[in-house]
């Protein structure tokens, strides 16, 4: 930017003594604070800012200011720069900063397999238009024409071209739908007791995927945020009823074997706090009846039998269990990573259909197998088997849908009716990598 008049962003031109971003923001924060007398208020502000669980959004903040900041140092500007509308010679200025910082986003950035300049042209749009945002959070308008999101806009529309011209994609693969053929092979394979975790604890994550069709990181360890009993899903957050009268069973061992030898149980689960749920007034609870012994997939089972190994396996009595996480490493009340189970399933993933297809599946065909595929296919199962929307709903605590109304309620012989379709249909869906 060798820009040098009176309306230069150049540091070396400026008088004016602005501070750093940061400064910057910070000073307009206390003033206002100050202003409406809300110190008092700060700890509570902040605590409730730690509990968010929206820390993304000060992730990406954080890491977009990185980028600007080196940028804003390249080419020798300040951090922040003043509002477009003091002036019509300072908007072309703007506008060609912002288009710069594009482009150079554009050679810079890497995308998720660490390729430099290959980020995806969304992702570079999102960092400029986080720039003109944070902007205006310290009442700096950039952009009050809309001519710096337009021009980002054809730039994208450019970029994704140039990438279709490289035959570069766009968009991540869709997963493909696991199915029950391919889930019985996986358990039937043989089981490396060095793992951290048991073979049932392995067939109790699919299950519980499948019949939630919850996302895999709501039910497992991750490196965002530590198990808490209230949001995730604990051991007490898994009750047993019976069938005809509805009266809880007591969990304990004794209780789980005779569920298990009689089949007269079903199983209600509380769902974890997941983005599906989080937004959703009064969200169902997991609900399926325990199958019989003879059944093509026993999901609920599979559920009965974990906890069982784990309130024998346990030297601690139950009661002090109840607000460990459901899925543990062997031995301790640590909660199993999801890197574990997702590493495991690859590896059976990928044996099962190497046995199947007759051919090992290439590495671009095994990036559309994950955890998710678990979730995908009770969701293909229920739209190939005609089940009504308000039960789709119902099982995936989703939004309500037209004529869906507040006034639904869970209905455990239809939820039940619905899953024995799923159970003996044994759905196959397409597996197609281009």
């Amino acid at each position: 930017m060798a820009i040098n008049n009176k309306y230069s962003l150049s540091p070396t031109t400026r008088t004016n003594k602005r501070g750093s971003w940061s400064m910057a923001l910070n000073k307009r924060t206390a003033a206002h604070a100050f202003q409406h007398n809300l110190s008092a208020h700060n700890l509570m502000t902040n605590s409730l800012l730690d509990k968010s669980r929206s820390q993304k959004t000060f992730s990406t903040h954080a890491t977009t200011l990185g980028y600007w900041r080196s940028f804003a140092r390249l080419i020798g500007i300040h951090e922040v720069i003043p509002s477009s509308g003091n002036s019509r010679d300072h908007r072309p200025i703007t506008l060609h900063v912002m288009k710069t910082f594009f482009s150079h986003l554009a050679l810079t950035l890497s995308n998720d397999k660490h390729v430099v300049g290959m980020a995806k042209p969304p992702t570079i749009a999102d960092h400029v238009t986080r720039v003109v945002h944070l902007h205006k959070l310290i009442d700096f308008q950039l952009d009050d024409t809309g001519i710096i999101a337009y021009t980002i806009a054809q730039m994208t529309q450019g970029r994704e071209e140039q990438f279709h011209d490289m035959g570069v994609a766009l968009h991540n693969p869709k997963r493909h739908a696991s199915n029950q053929s391919l889930m019985d092979s996986m358990i039937r394979l043989p089981w490396n007791k060095d793992e951290c975790f048991t073979k049932n604890t392995f067939c109790s994550v699919i299950s519980l995927i499948s019949l939630a069709m919850i996302r895999p990181h709501c039910l497992l360890q991750t490196n965002k945020l530590p198990f808490t009993a209230s949001r995730d899903l604990a051991l007490n957050h898994v009750k047993w009823f019976h069938i005809t009268s509805h009266k809880e069973i007591i969990t304990s061992a004794t209780s789980l074997r005779n569920i298990l030898r009689n089949n007269d149980a079903f199983v209600a689960i509380k769902r974890p706090l997941d983005k599906n749920s989080r937004h959703v007034k009064d969200d169902s609870p997991i609900v399926a009846r325990i199958e019989e012994p003879s059944a093509k997939w026993a999901p609920v089972r599979h559920i009965a039998i974990h906890i069982l190994e784990k309130i024998v396996s346990s030297p601690a009595p139950f009661n002090t269990l109840s607000n460990c996480p459901l899925y543990c490493i062997n031995n301790s009340q640590k909660w199993l990573p999801y890197r574990a189970i997702h590493r495991v399933y690859k590896e059976k993933i990928r044996t099962v259909l190497t046995a199947r297809d007759g051919i090992q599946p290439s590495t671009k065909e095994m990036t559309r197998w994950s955890l998710y595929s678990q979730k995908i296919f009770y969701k293909a199962a229920l739209d190939a088997n005609d089940i009504p929307p308000e039960i789709t709903r119902q099982l995936g605590a989703w939004a309500q849908v037209a004529g869906d109304t507040p006034y639904s309620r869970l209905n455990e012989a239809k939820i039940d009716e619905a899953r024995k379709r799923i159970t003996n249909s044994n759905n196959r869906f397409l597996e197609i990598t281009w």
